[in-house]
């Protein structure tokens, strides 16, 4: 699993509606990864690989147009390459997004510190796509820029947000824009 690589017998499975991976040793998400399996999944779970800092490429999950949910509880890649992975879905309905510890102090870096100030830049795909369930849990997120964080095009649609485990600091309103 490190560099996943599937066979041409999975593109067959049209009715595979969800995927599971549990604690698996992956280093790398390619434009490629998931290029063999059918359109039809709507889940797709990664969790708790946490070995490495898995590499993840901008386009990885575009075979995936129907995905509702998305599950990487523990998967270390960072939030802001996590985030990325969401370039194929602005504008599109998510029932979950789990991004919850997806950041690690174990894995901090100076390309990829556990310190995160959220600013737009970073959120571009969050805040066009319609969430109902946010976990953006235990990622080190010190701060926010204005317009960022907060700043969904789609507020209406959010019904549950988790920021547990962060440093974040919400009891006072900022009076400078960033």
């Amino acid at each position: 699993m490190p560099l996943p690589n599937f066979g041409s017998g999975f593109i067959q499975m049209t009715n595979l509606r969800k995927l599971h991976f549990q604690s698996c040793y992956l280093v790398h998400l390619s434009n490629e990864t998931f290029q063999t399996f059918s359109s039809s999944v709507e889940e797709l779970y990664l969790r708790n690989c946490r070995l490495n800092l898995v590499k993840t490429e901008y386009d990885a999950l575009r075979p995936f147009p129907y995905l509702r949910v998305m599950d990487f509880f523990g998967t270390f890649m960072h939030l802001t390459r996590a985030l990325l992975l969401l370039h194929p879905y602005h504008y599109r309905n998510m029932t979950t997004i789990n991004f919850g510890h997806v950041s690690d102090l174990n894995v901090d870096s100076d390309d990829f510190p556990y310190a995160l100030t959220i600013t737009s830049d970073i959120m571009t795909n969050l805040k066009s796509t319609c969430i109902e369930k946010l976990n953006l849990s235990q990622n080190g997120i010190v701060d926010y820029k204005h317009g960022s964080l907060f700043s969904f095009d789609h507020p209406e649609c959010l019904q549950h947000l988790s920021l547990n485990g962060n440093r974040l600091l919400l009891a006072y309103i900022k009076d400078h824009e960033d």
